[in-house]
């Protein structure tokens, strides 16, 4: 009995044990007039300012009018200057009042096809004019909508699968529980008078 609780104990403080940042996804759903872009955009778990190297995936589509095309890492790209994009545990938000010596954007585009997401701060890049926009365009048809302030890009998305540490926790509690009930067990006797 004793080692069945040292057991659960010693499995309870491995899954306490901290672990490396996991991904995390963003839905994204920006829409103005006919134009929109949705889907999700994946980060290595980074929390605070956003590189390059710390998007890891992206599925979004891109629709202008009855024109929609779908922007993968296989099919597209990925551009981010400056520090305004940032990311917390609920939400990935761009700023697009980042002082301009940060040149900041970011860009997801299959230029093959005219497709496009494009977000800009002021500085060297911009997604066009006014220097401080949200661009949505497939093929020839194109929008750009001025924006100020900090705007939220994506917001967590759930995670439908629980952590490998919540499974052995509840593991370990089961364990202990059904330890606990055997070591409970008593024998009754049945006497008629």
């Amino acid at each position: 009995m004793k080692n069945i609780v040292r057991a659960a104990l010693a499995v309870s403080m491995l899954c306490l044990a901290p672990s490396s940042a996991m991904a995390a996804v963003y839905a994204v759903d920006t829409a103005f007039l006919s134009y929109a872009a949705r889907g999700t955009i994946t980060t290595n778990g980074t929390v605070g300012i956003l590189g390059q190297s710390d998007v890891t995936g992206w599925n979004l589509v891109v629709s202008a009018g009855d024109v929609s095309r779908t922007l993968t890492q296989a099919n597209s790209e990925f551009n981010l200057s400056g520090r305004a994009l940032e990311a917390s545990s609920s939400r990935l938000t761009f700023d697009f009042d980042n002082p301009a010596e940060a040149a900041t954007a970011i860009s997801f585009n299959d230029w093959s096809t005219s497709t496009f997401l494009c977000l800009s701060a002021p500085g060297q890049f911009s997604c066009g004019d006014p220097e401080k926009a949200i661009a949505i365009g497939v093929g020839d048809d194109f929008w750009f909508t001025e924006v100020s302030g900090v705007v939220t890009v994506g917001t967590a998305a759930v995670a439908a699968v629980p952590e490998t540490s919540t499974w052995g926790m509840m593991l370990a509690g089961f364990g202990m529980l059904g330890a606990g009930l055997r070591g409970r067990r008593r024998q009754t006797a049945i006497r008629f008078a």
